[in-house]
């Protein structure tokens, strides 16, 4: 077989495309036809493997019947493909390189014949480019934007806009980081969509004319623009297709009446007159509130957003899913509450989400740290003394998780529970995660309270025998416990996918809880399919023999 670039060679030269690039380059000139309309352009080859796509470009630009249009980058390229979707065989290099003129093809159709104002306005924030800046509050909500930068400790330096300059020095310290504040510029809220420009945007006051013409402007747009900045003049406009930006660049004529300290009013009126001769700083928005940060990837609202959740144990299942149930929305609109009065230790650091920089803390202290650094605004608090200590306090939660994996507690957590509800006291759900054996099989359990639901007790009513749905073969339902050296405790030894895999179904059913209604109550997921026992997932009944809740044994 030839070699890709002969084989894209001969079907770009069959299409009337002849070679245009220096011999480290493959680039090749040529025409795409749409409808009646000849577009000249280049295609250019970087990489055969197709990890970057070929790029198209327009060179006849006059040949288009606006100087701005939508899937056209700078430097007249087509936006032809999401790169992220697109797939390229790189096995049949022809073939992909005929895909591309196609999409090409079809762009120019767009362009020339079609209505694309919706993907223009859709696609503006990539075409605009410049600088992105993290936006840590709703840009909805914002009249005036701080804007800063954030040095983090690996030396990486974020461009953040706050509300306020307090809040951007608040946030930074809670991610473990230092800020500097620049200063401010308004933010124009914009009815609908930013409106795309109809020309090139060159000197401020093209953008000053272009922020003027969009839906909710109000009038003096370039007198906002420079009186209610307290560093160069510029403005925010947030729409709901994205959040753009752009700062004037001082000119020589600037910088001289700045270090011959001209009053502010009188540099603003400066500002004014040399509009046409400033260039411009592009600014692009980045969504990093704490909202955004949890809802990105998933569909609507984070699913425990404004559910009051605690996490009893944050050992090796409780550490992962501590962290899960953040980025599922917990802790964000109400307190996400950890309880654990135990110590992290060196022999914690091989499955638990934690590393050597907490030994010796607490580890529900260590596990809000560590959050609180990785998400800045999420509300969060920790317990450090025992759960049984402080059971009425999860009275007015939404859901209370047991991760401590250990039945003697889950078993008085339960008796709580029900001896609340007994006495008409409020009791959320509790959801009981744990793994059985030496990390043979995972298994959720979620005590509704309903009326002839199962307790956790029912699950195996007497401890002399086993459990109703047992999820591991007879051989090994009692773990290997490894001794060490008296003070340190034995333990039940376990790779860290077992403990993925429980807090990765324990944080499934946590969201089916909350969202809907729990059922199937009873969920368990094989780590080890050679020693766990299958059970089908279900809801499982109150048992006439459970000694905590059946009103026979009473």
């Amino acid at each position: 077989m030839s070699e890709p670039w002969l084989r894209i060679k001969a079907v770009l030269e069959a299409q009337g495309f002849i070679p245009a690039g220096d011999v480290n380059e493959d680039r090749y000139v040529g025409a795409l036809k749409s409808g009646s309309v000849s577009v000249k352009v280049e295609v250019t080859i970087e990489d055969y493997d197709f990890l970057v796509l070929p790029r198209v470009k327009v060179l006849d630009r006059q040949a288009l019947p606006k100087a701005i249009r939508g899937h056209l980058t700078e430097g007249d390229y087509l936006c032809y493909a999401d790169r992220e979707t697109f797939l390229l065989d790189r096995y049949q290099p022809d073939r992909s390189i005929l895909t591309v003129l196609d999409r090409a093809r079809d762009t120019l159709n767009i362009l020339l014949h079609g209505n694309p104002a919706r993907d223009i306005a859709a696609e503006l924030f990539a075409y605009w480019g410049g600088v992105p800046h993290a936006f840590i509050d709703s840009p909805r909500t914002m009249t005036r934007a701080t804007l800063g930068s954030v040095s983090f400790r690996n030396g990486y330096v974020l461009r953040v806009v706050a509300s306020t300059p307090e809040r951007m020095k608040s946030w930074a310290a809670a991610g473990n980081a230092t800020c500097e504040v620049a200063g401010s510029i308004p933010v124009l809220q914009c009815t609908g969509h930013i409106l795309p420009p109809e020309a090139a945007i060159e000197t401020f006051a093209d953008a000053l004319s272009w922020a003027q013409g969009q839906q909710g402007a109000p009038g003096g747009i370039a007198e906002l623009a420079i009186s209610a900045s307290d560093t160069a003049p510029g403005l925010f406009l947030v729409g709901d297709n994205g959040v753009l930006g752009f700062q004037a660049i001082a000119n020589p004529t600037l910088n001289i009446a700045a270090k011959r300290g001209f009053r502010t009013s009188k540099r603003g009126a400066l500002w004014l007159t040399e509009k046409d001769k400033l260039k411009i700083e592009r600014l692009r928005g980045v969504p990093a509130d704490h909202d955004e940060i949890v809802a990105r990837n998933l569909a609507g609202v984070a699913p425990l957003s404004g559910k009051r959740i605690a996490l009893i144990g944050c050992g090796t299942v409780g550490s992962y899913l501590a962290r899960g149930l953040v980025q599922n929305g917990a802790g964000q609109r109400a307190s996400l509450l950890l309880i654990d009065p135990d110590i992290f230790a060196p022999g914690n650091i091989g499955r638990h989400l934690l590393g050597a920089r907490y030994i010796g803390r607490n580890k529900a202290e260590a596990m809000v740290e560590a959050l609180r650094h990785d998400f800045p605004d999420v509300e969060i608090e920790a317990v450090t003394r025992s759960a049984a200590t402080c059971f009425s306090r999860l009275a007015g939660f939404d859901l209370v998780v047991d991760a401590t994996g250990s039945e003697q507690f889950s078993d008085a957590l339960n008796g709580w529970a029900l001896a609340s509800r007994n006495a008409g006291r409020a009791c959320p759900p509790i959801l009981y995660a744990c793994l059985h054996g030496n990390g043979i099989a995972a298994q959720t359990f979620l005590a509704t309270g309903r009326a002839g639901d199962a307790c956790f007790r029912c699950q195996r009513p007497l401890f002399e025998q086993s459990w109703r749905y047992p999820v591991v073969q007879g051989p090994y339902e009692t773990p290997n416990v490894a001794v060490r050296p008296c003070g340190e405790g034995a333990f039940v030894p376990f790779a860290v996918d077992a403990t993925m895999m429980a807090a990765a179904l324990a944080l499934r059913h946590a969201i089916d809880a909350v969202s809907q209604n729990g059922r199937p109550t009873f969920r368990m997921r094989a780590v080890d399919a050679s020693k766990a026992r299958h059970q089908n997932d279900r809801t499982v009944e109150r048992s006439e023999k459970c000694p905590a809740c059946s009103p026979l044994v009473h």
